[in-house]
């Protein structure tokens, strides 16, 4: 996996939806980037956050409430977002 250097930490790092992998920092990460207190403790995967999601976005009945919901993810986490709209 390639490390990636971002010169923010804390809370604007996760006001960063481009930078935000909400619960997927691993504890090593949260430590390195000032996270710790910032997240709930157990750390998710994407797969685990993925699976999280998918009944959120197929149990909005029409396909403006999905664009919605879909959009609001989007601005809190890019990569799940893509990584949602890619594999579903």
């Amino acid at each position: 996996m390639t490390e990636l250097l971002v010169n923010k930490r804390g809370a604007a790092l996760l006001q960063d939806p481009a930078l935000n992998k909400g619960t997927a920092f691993t504890e090593a990460e949260r430590a390195a980037l000032g996270l710790r207190g910032l997240l709930p403790p157990r750390v998710m995967t994407q797969d685990e956050q993925l699976e999280r999601m998918l009944p959120g976005v197929r149990g909005r009945p029409t396909p403006l409430d999905q664009y919605t919901y879909l959009m609001a993810l989007h601005d809190r986490n890019v990569t799940l977002f893509y990584r949602l709209v890619m594999d579903h």
